[in-house]
């Protein structure tokens, strides 16, 4: 009788939390004072077979390539007046689009025959210059998208000034329902963030300086929440999927 035994292998799992709450800060003296919250560490173990399932081994073995792309020019790029009401979700200047055509042109250097089987997803953040700029870049009969832009909250910048809040939800699906989905932001008729800030801060009129830029660990916290996001992508099929981000950054 042959004695038979499992070999298990030990996973450690490192977990952060957060627990201190944001605190906001003016300018002190014409400097930036940035906020950041201490991160309290907690270790786990845990213990796995070292015979794992086919399909998790499978899923392991995934790539998942990100294209980072900026927006291209907008009007507040040149105006510089970010506080400006008529820069309000700033769109793409003239040139701006000048700079989405030649980036297509340059494309599908994505894409190649062999590799048609793969699929991809833009995701943008929904700002109207990155939505222009996902339109015009990347075509999705030449890039094989077979789904709509995802609008991700979590993909946009530091809200400071009026250039950065964006458009109600209903606006924004009217001007580009057709090619990208809001979904995500069908709970949020108005900007969430921006509505954060003027509860922390004030109106407009009352404070025209810089406001997440003094709580940079929020963009941080987007940041974590859309490669959650990825990981499930990543999970929910078995094809090797290409995720375009356009952040706006």
């Amino acid at each position: 009788t042959r004695c038979s035994s499992k070999t298990t292998k030990i996973t450690t799992t490192t977990t952060t939390t957060t627990t201190t709450p944001d605190v906001y800060e003016k300018k002190k003296k014409g400097k930036k004072t940035f906020t950041l919250r201490p991160i309290e560490t907690t270790t786990t173990t845990t213990t796995t077979n070292e015979n794992e399932n086919e399909n998790e081994k499978r899923l392991l073995r995934k790539k998942i390539v990100m294209h980072f792309v900026r927006h291209a020019e907008g009007t507040h790029n040149v105006s510089r007046e970010y506080n400006d009401p008529k820069h309000k979700d700033a769109r793409l200047t003239d040139f701006g689009i000048k700079q989405c055509e030649k980036l297509a042109k340059a494309q599908p250097l994505l894409l190649e025959k062999k590799s048609s089987k793969k699929k991809m997803t833009v995701a943008t953040s929904p700002m109207t210059r990155c939505v222009q700029t996902a339109r015009l870049c990347f075509d999705k009969e030449s890039h094989m998208i077979t789904e709509k832009y995802v609008a991700l909250e979590e993909l946009r910048e530091t809200v400071n000034y009026q250039c950065d809040i964006r458009r109600t939800t209903s606006e924004l699906k009217e001007e580009f329902g057709a090619s990208a989905d809001f979904s995500r932001l069908e709970n949020d008729e108005e900007d969430p963030l921006w509505q954060y800030w003027i509860e922390r801060c004030g109106s407009e009129e009352e404070h025209t300086m810089h406001r997440e830029s003094a709580s940079l660990y929020k963009c941080a916290d987007r940041a974590r929440k859309f490669f959650e996001w990825v990981v499930e992508k990543k999970a929910d099929t078995e094809e090797e999927i290409i995720v375009l981000s356009l952040i706006h950054i």
